[in-house]
């Protein structure tokens, strides 16, 4: 957490910094840029640092293991928005590392096969105040911005 701040705090405005540690746990999916090492308080050595460009799609197709129960509720869902032609809403939330992103991914799917169109965006927690919300993220993928 102290790195990610010293990190945001060293950014440039609309710029993103990530760690050594963020770019190697999202291998394959971070377009970034390495810049030179930087001298953050609280660190004996300089960090390596990278500049966010951008984010891709996430690795081939990974299985699915033991969501049943949230795939059901997925699917009542989106019955339900087909039969009253209103929305929906899914708050996903939970620890790292237990499969939110995949089971997104899964929903997504799901959603396609049933004939609705879907959008989707990452939002940073710690970009909210530099016009990365979940709105502007939406909308911007939405008129393909």
């Amino acid at each position: 957490m102290n790195l990610a701040a010293r990190l945001t705090d060293a950014a440039k405005a609309g710029e993103i910094l990530v760690s050594n540690m963020v770019v190697e746990a999202l291998s394959g999916r971070l377009q970034a840029e390495t810049l030179d090492p930087l001298f953050v308080k609280g660190f004996d050595e300089p960090v390596c640092v990278w500049r966010l460009i951008g984010i891709g799609p996430p690795p081939s197709h990974r299985p699915l293991i033991d969501r049943k129960t949230e795939l059901h509720q997925f699917s009542a869902a989106l019955e339900a928005c087909r039969d009253t032609e209103a929305g929906q809403l899914v708050h996903l939330r939970g620890e790292a590392g237990i499969g939110k992103t995949r089971l997104v991914e899964e929903f997504q799917h799901l959603a396609c096969r049933a004939g609705f169109t879907c959008h989707a965006g990452v939002v940073l927690d710690f970009g909210t105040a530099m016009g990365r919300d979940a709105i502007r993220t939406l909308v911007r993928g939405m008129l393909q911005l």
